[in-house]
C-alpha cells in the first residue's frame, strides 16, 4: 500500500519510529513545522514541512496538508487523530469518498471528557473508519460506544540507542548523600502542576533519598518547602539534564521513579531502564503509558493527592524490592518501536484491498 501520513508535529523522542516507517513502508510523512508546547522537535527536509496555524495554543490548520493528501494515488492515510484540526477533517472526507483507507492516530476517549467533546471525537472518528491508539483502555472505551475498528499501537522511546546505555553503579549517589539509604527519583518538569509538594511532604515519613531531575518555574519554591519540612538534607535538586549515561545510570539504581501527577513517557523511561513507577491512582487523569504499570510488579498507585497514601506506597516499594525483570519484559513486548512497525505492517497488509 502506497500510503500518505499527515502529523502534527514530528517529536524527537519518536525518532526511532518514523525512521522505521519510512524504512519499512512505502510511505510519505508529512509534518507541522512547529508547537506551541515546547516540545523538542526533529529537523525536518522541507519538503516533508506543513505550516501549522494555531488559534491560541490549539492546532486548528495545516496549511499545503490538503495539496501533499492528493498528490499522488495513496491508498491510505495516516492522521493525527486530533479532532481540532480542520483541515484533516476535509482530507478525511475527501479520502473517503475516494473510498481510500483512513487511520486517525489518536488517544481516543479518555473517559473525563465532556459530552461536547466525546461527541466530536465519535464524529470524526466514525468519517475516518479506524484508528490507531496508544492504549488499550482507550480501545475499550470506544468498543462500549460501538467503535470497533480499533489498532492499539502503544507509544515507544529510541529503543535501541537506549538499551545500548551503558550505567553504572550508584556510587555517585552514596558520594552525594553521605549514606546508603535507598534513593527515589522525579524526572521532569517543576511545576505546580506535578504536585511535588506532595513528593516533598511524603519524604518525611520514608528513610530514603530523592534525586530530582529537572528545572521549572517552581524550583526555588520547592526548594524552601524541602527546608521548611526539614528534609533538605536528603532530596537533591540535580537540575536539567538530557544526558542518557546519567539519567540511565541514575533510575538503574533508585528503586522507583515517583511522579505524583499524571505520568506519561516517563513509565516508559523508568521500565525501560528496569525500575518501577510510582503515580496516582486517578486513571481517568493518567496519559495512557500508564497502563504499562502492572500493580505490585511495573508499578504502584497511590491515592490521588493524598501525602500519607504516597508515603506509605515509597515505603512499601522500598520494602518489597524492585523486579527489573518484569519492568524490561513490557517494554520489550509492547512499548518499543519494532512492535510499532510490526503492527503497522500487519494492518496495512491485511486491509490492503
Amino acid at each position: 500500500m502506497k500510503v500518505c501520513a499527515i502529523l502534527n508535529i514530528a517529536p524527537a523522542y519518536r525518532k526511532a519510529i518514523y525512521e522505521l516507517m519510512q524504512r519499512e513502508l512505502d510511505i510519505d510523512i508529512y509534518f507541522g513545522d512547529h508547537s506551541t508546547e515546547g516540545i523538542a522537535l526533529l529537523k525536518i527536509r522541507s519538503k516533508q514541512q506543513l505550516k501549522n496555524v494555531y488559534r491560541g495554543t490549539k492546532l486548528i490548520w495545516q496549511r499545503k496538508a490538503l495539496r501533499r493528501a492528493f498528490s499522488k494515488s495513496y491508498d491510505a492515510y495516516i492522521l493525527t487523530g486530533n479532532a481540532g484540526i480542520l483541515s484533516n477533517w476535509l482530507v478525511t472526507f475527501f479520502a473517503r469518498l475516494l473510498g481510500r483507507k483512513v487511520y486517525l492516530w489518536s488517544h481516543g476517549l479518555k473517559g473525563n471528557e465532556s459530552r461536547a467533546t466525546v461527541r466530536k471525537n465519535m464524529l470524526y472518528l466514525r468519517l475516518a473508519g479506524n484508528a490507531l491508539l496508544y492504549g488499550e483502555q482507550a480501545q475499550k472505551r470506544l468498543a462500549e460506544r460501538g467503535f470497533h475498528n480499533t489498532t492499539v499501537i502503544y507509544n515507544s522511546l529510541d529503543y535501541d540507542k537506549l538499551r545500548s546505555v551503558k550505567v553504572g553503579d550508584g556510587i555517585f549517589l552514596r558520594n552525594y548523600f553521605g549514606n546508603d539509604l535507598p534513593t527515589i527519583c522525579y524526572l521532569g518538569r517543576l511545576t505546580k502542576t506535578k504536585k511535588l509538594d506532595l513528593l516533598l511532604r511524603a519524604m518525611r515519613g520514608v528513610d530514603c533519598n530523592l534525586v530530582i531531575v529537572g528545572g521549572g518555574v517552581e524550583e526555588g519554591n520547592l526548594k524552601q518547602l524541602s527546608d521548611d519540612l526539614e528534609v533538605s538534607e536528603k532530596v537533591w535538586f540535580y537540575g536539567e539534564s538530557y544526558d542518557d549515561i546519567f539519567i540511565g545510570t541514575l533510575i538503574s539504581n533508585c528503586v522507583a521513579v515517583v511522579n505524583p501527577s499524571s505520568v506519561g513517557l516517563t513509565a516508559i523511561h523508568s521500565l525501560m531502564f528496569g525500575t518501577p513507577v510510582i503515580t496516582h491512582n486517578n486513571l481517568a487523569e493518567q496519559a495512557p503509558e500508564a497502563e504499562a504499570l502492572i500493580e505490585g510488579k511495573t508499578g504502584y498507585y497511590f491515592e490521588a493527592d493524598s501525602v500519607e497514601s504516597l508515603a506509605q506506597t515509597i515505603a512499601e516499594v522500598i520494602k518489597e524490592g524492585k523486579n527489573s525483570a518484569l519492568c524490561h519484559n513490557i517494554i520489550d513486548e509492547k512499548y518499543n518501536p519494532n512492535n510499532q512497525i510490526d503492527i503497522l505492517k500487519k494492518l496495512l497488509l491485511f486491509n490492503r484491498h
